[in-house]
């Protein structure tokens, strides 16, 4: 799809079963706009002679060593969590039992 056409934004809304606002409308219709021609510019990079990833293939850019490091405090990560349960992060549930 060209980034000129006009994207049905109500029919995307609905297959990704979204509730959209009608004033949210226009200001979704203008970004998907912006994405699909940032899709269509990267579309038009010569690729030619670029071999595909691969894990097998030697890396281009050192990594760094692969050592055991001192674990990260407890406490500062404990510190900035939103939430704590003991000395755990709490996270609110999102699957139903």
């Amino acid at each position: 799809m060209a980034a000129t056409e006009s994207v049905d934004v109500a029919a995307l809304a609905q297959l990704a079963r979204l509730s959209l606002e009608a004033h949210d409308a226009e200001t979704v219709a203008r970004q998907l706009g912006e994405i699909l021609a940032h899709l269509e510019t990267l579309q038009a990079i010569d690729i030619d002679g670029v071999l595909p990833w691969s894990p097998d293939a030697p890396a281009s850019a050192p990594l760094r060593s692969d050592v055991a490091e001192a674990p990260l405090d407890r406490a500062a990560i404990l510190a900035g969590a939103p939430a704590v349960d003991g000395e755990l992060v709490a996270v609110p549930r999102f699957v139903d039992t």
